[in-house]
């Protein structure tokens, strides 16, 4: 039986992102073992739906079903002269760094506050992702994102978002555009790369977020690649770029499938959290010490730039309750009435098959690997 597997595109240019998607499909497609091509699965799979799959680590990830995760997808509107996290952008001053570190560290310890993490970290074991988190609710970070769907990556390649109006928008001029859309090819990430479901052990590199607590990560089906201030996509091991055209018309077929960006793009409450946090003049004296300690500011220059800082508006406290009582109890009743249902109801397990045990729950990434993508979903049990 022949299983070699195809990893790429053939070609690097196309006339449209569908011809491209055309070639992305025969190669996913190829990858189907022939012995299951008989396998039914027992109960629908919706589109919002994620795998519970233990890691070495002891904890739960959440992860967007998929055959495998072979490669990734990130899209971009054009070919711009570099492809770098946010964090290493235009330039970015010692200070400036040094104020978004503290915010990614305010904003985990706003994440450890809040009641619904409490829940899924100590009673489920659930992997939060908070740098993960941080990228998709805007934060400067070293994170770059990608998503296990390419349909996903043609929307970002052929809509934009506007600033003022914080809404995603399909590209309407009348001549074409070139896109982009760079593949991550996982396995070059593993000593022992290997073409089974999870070709890498994750935690270096790539992270999947996946199901979060707060829906955006999970709508984009999405993953993170940690990139230094020397990487750009362009020239990074494990990257290849691929370019289509486009016009008003793919980019509006892109807006209308994802319902006008509502479908990976979403302002919840927690938005707000986050832009209190990302606009606020006020940080606990933690999160400004891990920031220096982090970044190795020696122990001289610490007074300093807090002094620095202060003259910038940007004051210090020992801590910041982020949830006062009463709006912990309405998180908590918002949750126990509906938002854990919703959570719960995207969860699937994968069961494995033989002819000793039958139909055995999968709980780890080996199990997973070892039975070569035989499986089977059951809705994941809250009760478990």
């Amino acid at each position: 039986m022949d299983t070699t597997i195809q990893l790429l595109p053939l070609q690097h240019h196309f006339d449209s992102f569908f011809d491209l998607m055309k070639e992305i499909n025969i190669i996913e497609n190829k990858e189907r073992i022939e012995t299951l091509d008989g396998l039914n699965e027992l109960v629908d799979i919706p589109d919002y739906a994620f795998e519970q799959v233990k890691f070495p680590d002891g904890k739960f990830y959440l992860l967007p079903i998929k055959r495998d995760y072979a490669r990734l997808y990130r899209g971009e509107q054009k070919e711009f002269p570099s492809s770098k996290p946010t964090i290493y952008r235009e330039g970015i001053s010692e200070l400036n760094f040094i104020i978004s570190q503290i915010k990614l560290f305010e904003f985990e310890q706003m994440l450890n506050q809040h009641p619904v993490v409490k829940i899924l970290k100590k009673q489920h074991h659930f992997f939060i992702d908070t740098h993960g988190l941080a990228q998709h609710y805007g934060f400067k970070t070293d994170l770059m994102d990608f998503s296990s769907n390419p349909l996903v990556a043609g929307f970002f390649a052929t809509c934009h978002r506007n600033s003022k109006t914080k809404k995603y928008e399909p590209y309407n001029e009348t001549f074409k555009q070139k896109g982009v859309i760079y593949i991550l090819l996982t396995n070059f990430f593993s000593v022992n790369a290997t073409t089974s479901c999870f070709p890498i052990r994750w935690g270096n590199e790539i992270n999947p977020i996946g199901l979060q607590p707060f829906k955006r990560p999970g709508l984009q089906k999405a993953f993170s690649l940690k990139l230094s201030e020397k990487h750009d996509l362009r020239n990074y091991p494990g990257i290849f770029k691929y370019t289509f055209d486009y016009d008003s018309n793919d980019a509006q077929y892109f807006f209308n499938f994802f319902e006008q960006g509502k479908k990976v793009w979403i302002n919840d409450d927690f938005s707000a959290l986050a832009n209190l946090i990302d606009n606020n003049d006020h940080y606990t004296y933690n999160s400004f010490h891990r920031a220096v300690v982090q970044l190795g500011i020696a122990k001289s220059r610490i007074k300093v730039i807090k002094t620095v800082l202060r003259s910038k508006g940007i004051m210090f406290r020992e801590r910041i309750e982020y949830f006062p009582p009463k709006v912990y109890c309405k998180i908590l009743e918002k949750w126990d009435n509906s938002d854990r249902d919703d959570f719960f109801k995207a969860i699937f397990k994968r069961r494995k098959f033989s002819e000793k045990n039958g139909w055995e729950e999968c709980l780890s990434i080996d199990d997973i690997d070892e039975i070569d993508m035989l499986r089977i979903f059951q809705p994941n049990d809250k009760s478990n």
